[in-house]
């Protein structure tokens, strides 16, 4: 599942930028991964997805040796959902 996304610039008073993807069938527990077009290599952020039902929840976090301010650009938000039984 796809969709395009502008995460706010990360600072240090919110370093944390949310959003969530229907995905159809997903359900808690499920393994996700998540990718974004707009982060380059070596950003000091990393991103975070949770399963839910029909949904995929992501975080997008900077690290705590980030500068003090980063703004990925906008870009294409993939998430991949294998079925844990």
């Amino acid at each position: 599942m796809k969709i395009e996304w502008d995460p706010p610039a990360l600072s240090s008073a919110a370093p944390v930028a949310t959003t969530t993807v229907a995905v159809p069938g997903a359900s808690a527990g499920d393994i996700v991964s998540a990718a974004h077009s707009g982060v380059a290599p070596l950003d000091r952020v990393q991103l975070v997805a949770t399963a839910g039902d029909n949904t995929v929840g992501v975080q997008l976090v900077a690290l705590g040796n980030a500068p003090a301010d980063i703004d990925i650009a906008k870009g294409v938000l993939r998430v991949v959902v294998s079925k844990w039984s």
